[in-house]
């Protein structure tokens, strides 16, 4: 961390609260709005803290669905597309996790930036309840 990041996180630290309100107003929009028939939404218990850094849903048809949410505007990513035990450093390491495959092929990330309007949020809405996949 060099001494120009450091200035910009110290007056972003300042907006972190803010930061999180907004995006766990963003998540309860999804929640609510998002069709759970198309997509395994995140799950979070009652008891728990959730800053919502990322939405990540599930689908079986990742790559389609992500397709065509970036045809239509709706950026995704996806975060860890392999599996830690099948990156290099751990390939000849360890056995087979095939629920961690499966979250791997099927996990995809929602946009919940902070700074997204409330316009941007409804796209997002509206373009993932309209795909048919």
């Amino acid at each position: 961390l060099d001494e120009l990041q450091a200035a910009f996180l110290r007056v972003k630290l300042r907006h972190l609260d803010d930061m999180n309100k907004r995006r766990w107003e963003i998540a309860l929009r999804y929640f609510k709005e998002i069709s759970a028939e198309r997509l395994l939404l995140p799950c979070f218990m009652d008891y728990c803290s959730h800053v919502f850094h990322q939405f990540v849903v599930r689908h079986p048809q990742r790559d389609a669905l992500a397709k065509y949410l970036e045809d239509n505007g709706v950026p995704t990513l996806v975060h860890y597309p392999i599996p830690p035990h099948k990156s290099g450093a751990y390939r000849d390491e360890f056995g087979s996790y095939p629920i961690t495959e499966e979250y791997a092929d099927t996990m995809l990330s929602l946009p919940i930036d902070p700074f997204l309007t409330d316009d941007e949020i409804t796209h997002v809405i509206e373009t993932t309840n309209g795909w048919e996949g």
